[in-house]
């Protein structure tokens, strides 16, 4: 899967220009589809933990990554810090059930088509 994303090695950098690109310009979007609500255990919140879905930063994932067929996939979900500090550096395949992952993706997919929507403004 990883293979199938341009990866940079300066995308484990904590403030890389694609990760500040993403929160300054899909942030919304992502809380919008999310519902200001948890990933993990669905709970409201003021403030969340942006972490990686498909690719964690440990494994040279950012939030929004290029697929080597030129479009652009949202790598990002909302977690609550407790449900974040449980999930750690694991994949969401490792940490969420099949049928939340299938909700997950869903959610980020439309993430997804935002950031294609607008990318061609943005370059």
């Amino acid at each position: 899967m990883s293979s199938d994303y341009i990866i940079d090695k300066r995308g484990r950098e904590r403030s890389n220009p694609i990760e500040r690109r993403f929160r300054r310009r899909y942030l919304f979007d992502l809380l919008e589809v999310f519902e200001n609500r948890c990933a993990a255990c669905k709970k409201e919140a003021i403030k969340f933990d942006l972490d990686h879905f498909f690719i964690p930063k440990s494994r040279g994932g950012n939030l929004m990554m290029r697929h080597k067929k030129g479009y652009w996939v949202c790598n990002a979900l909302t977690l609550c810090h407790p449900c974040n500090q449980k999930k750690k550096d694991l994949a969401a395949q490792e940490f969420f059930e099949p049928q939340e992952l299938e909700v997950l993706r869903e959610k980020i997919g439309l993430v997804s088509l935002r950031i294609n929507d607008f990318h061609q403004v943005d370059e």
